[in-house]
């Protein structure tokens, strides 16, 4: 009995530690989206220190890679941010401020390193 409620109580420390997105992605792989997409949401949303006045903000995005195989290179700063620019155009986003990309340890699951990045996303009114 102590040995299961030890049990539990670890799973639950370790799997609380767990910060990543939902929007994640494992390696370099771009196929998510198509060009076209991923070329429009980079022309699209643009990347700015600060929100333009009078700007409607929608709210946190988030986007992380893992890197999985240490036989291909790993994810890259570039790709996280593209994944960013994809989420925010899907919102109907003009662009993302406050960007943030830390790489953490993924080793509890199943990745040797993960790229986790965050942005708030805003509209501007046309």
């Amino acid at each position: 009995m102590r040995t299961t409620i030890t049990a539990i109580a670890l799973l639950a420390a370790v799997s609380g530690c767990a910060t990543n997105s939902a929007n994640m992605r494992v390696g370099t792989d771009m196929s998510y989206a198509s060009l076209k997409e991923q070329r429009e949401a980079s022309q699209a949303v643009q990347v700015v220190r600060q929100a333009p006045q009078g700007a409607t903000m929608l709210g946190q995005i988030d986007a992380s890679r893992c890197h999985r195989n240490t036989l291909h290179s790993e994810p890259t700063d570039a790709e996280v941010l593209l994944d960013l620019k994809v989420a925010a155009y899907a919102r109907g986003a003009d662009g993302i401020t406050g960007v943030n990309i830390t790489k953490a340890s993924g080793l509890m699951q199943n990745c040797w390193a993960i790229l986790n990045g965050t942005a708030q996303a805003f509209q501007v009114k046309k």
